[in-house]
């Protein structure tokens, strides 16, 4: 696989969760906190976690350290979209976790910088598999994602932040995000498969046929935007159904060009405390989040706008919902239980 890190330097602004003033300078290191300052945190501003378990001996832990938490693409985007906790496992601090307080009874002070006993908190957290570098994943409420042992360079961990950060675990098996993450990276195809119109060319279909119509929304700094507009809309079972039953627009989310968008001028103006342009704030109503599919019926209503990522088996039945009208007789949950689709 390529090294995409310098294709991306240059792309560190990670993706903005809402229409707020951003700050998308490069930051200089992670902003580690400790578990007391996240539960706090968690209280006004919830967030993923991610925990670094190391310890004073642990040589690929520091060649970690060095490498792929100093780097600038990861910096930044740990920083916008999750909360950090570097966590010495073999440490002597009494931690509280969930209002639990954990120690490390057998912990001696001489052997500070060897192998020591094991920290309460960090067997709890890591299921009693003590390796060390480990990663762990939790979720906003501080439960258990996942634990991911061994090095990861930083392409390895950019993978492991997007799966979890974006949500991307709730839809999409793990290898078939990383497979369809590589291949993004290694060769971005120029997707000609859907037949992408601009809004003005809308205006003149809807016209002759109107149809619903699909807005793909998208930044370039949004990693997973890439991923789907690479492998999911490039699928051909995803690409044949759209072309049939929709019109298809794909739309940058921070464009500097006017829109008319059914009769209506949006713009992206100057000034704004936010980068996003106006039609892409109208359509997500504020909840700023990439990428996002918009669906809309014949009339210019709006259907839904429904965000993340979506590998192309889990999207199959979302476009099919919404053209089939089945939202209309039944609940998701219920519709995508007994979906049978033709993507493999």
């Amino acid at each position: 696989m390529k090294k995409i890190f310098p294709m991306l330097i240059l792309m560190f602004a990670a993706l903005i969760v809402s229409a707020q003033a951003v700050d998308v300078q490069p930051q200089a290191e992670i902003s580690w906190k400790t578990f007391d300052e996240v539960a706090e945190l968690q209280k006004t501003a919830p967030r993923k976690v991610f925990v670094d378990y190391t310890t004073a001996w642990c040589g690929w832990c520091k060649k970690m350290e060095a490498t792929t938490f100093s780097n600038p693409v990861i910096v930044n985007y740990v920083n916008a979209n999750y909360y950090a906790i570097k966590f010495n496992a073999e440490g002597p601090d009494s931690v509280k976790y969930k209002e639990v307080v954990y120690k490390n009874p057998g912990y001696k002070p001489e052997m500070a910088n060897s192998r020591n006993s094991a920290h309460e908190l960090a067997v709890k957290l890591m299921n009693g598999r003590l390796s060390y570098p480990t990663i762990g994943f939790l979720d906003e409420k501080m439960d258990i994602l996942s634990n991911v042992p061994g090095y990861k360079t930083p392409d390895d961990f950019l993978n492991l932040l997007l799966y979890f950060g974006e949500n991307i675990h709730m839809s999409t098996p793990w290898d078939v995000f990383q497979k369809n993450f590589q291949e993004t990276y290694d060769t971005i195809p120029d997707n000609q498969i859907i037949e992408w119109h601009t809004f003005s060319e809308l205006a003149e279909l809807m016209k002759k046929e109107p149809r619903k119509i699909i807005v793909s929304l998208h930044t370039e700094w949004s990693f997973t935007s890439k991923i789907m507009f690479a492998k999911t809309f490039t699928n051909p079972v995803i690409a044949e159904y759209i072309n049939k039953n929709y019109y298809a627009v794909r739309f940058d989310a921070i464009s500097k060009d006017s829109v008319v968008y059914n009769g209506k001028t949006f713009y992206n103006p100057p000034g704004q405390t936010h980068p996003f342009h106006q039609l892409g704030v109208e359509f997500l109503q504020g909840k700023m989040s990439f990428p996002a599919v918009i669906f809309i019926d014949k009339n210019y209503g709006l259907l839904s706008a429904v965000p993340g990522y979506f590998a192309p088996k889990a999207f199959e039945p979302v476009m099919s919902f919404f053209f089939d009208e089945a939202y209309k007789e039944k609940q998701w949950p219920d519709y995508v239980k007994n979906f049978v689709g033709k993507v493999e």
